[in-house]
């Protein structure tokens, strides 16, 4: 195989599980998340959401699911994915995600519109990459999570 298609299959790979995370992410579809994240995943939300680093694949499942059941409808929408090739089983991606969420119930014209990029390095097991660390990095926001869920992001 050449280069060119390795490195196009690779990069197939990573954006397939790209886009399964944020269709995870709206259908609370909990056990997709067990297909995307290494058991042993770090995951810096950073401090601008307010979120402190969350360590192992139960309790970033945990926060999604937190975080998705406190709020109406979503949409997530990813993009601009970007992946580079370290070693025969590690791969550093990133990409653009656009996260709009709808309150619930007396909140249900709460709007909270989060942009920004993932930083992801995945590894390898058993020949599914799985995200081993995630950085996210907020550029912007409309609404505030509180207009949502009514309180500060949930612990």
């Amino acid at each position: 195989m050449s280069d060119e298609l390795a490195a196009l299959i690779l990069h197939r790979a990573i954006e397939d599980k790209v886009v399964r995370y944020a269709k995870a992410c709206d259908d609370c579809d909990w056990a997709e998340f067990e297909t995307i994240f290494h058991p042993d995943v770090e995951v810096d939300f950073g401090a601008d959401l307010g979120v402190p680093l969350l360590i192992g694949r139960d309790a970033i499942i945990g926060k999604l699911r937190s975080v998705r059941e406190a709020c109406g409808a979503t949409h997530h929408l990813a993009g601009n994915v970007w992946v580079k090739e370290r070693s025969a089983d590690e791969v550093e991606s990133h990409f653009h995600l656009r996260a709009f969420h709808r309150g619930k119930g007396a909140l249900s014209e709460g709007v909270w519109d989060v942009m920004g990029e993932y930083r992801d390095i995945w590894r390898r097991v058993d020949g599914e990459w799985l995200v081993y660390r995630r950085a996210y990095l907020l550029r912007t926001t409309t609404g505030t999570m509180e207009a949502v869920v009514g309180e500060p992001l949930p612990a």
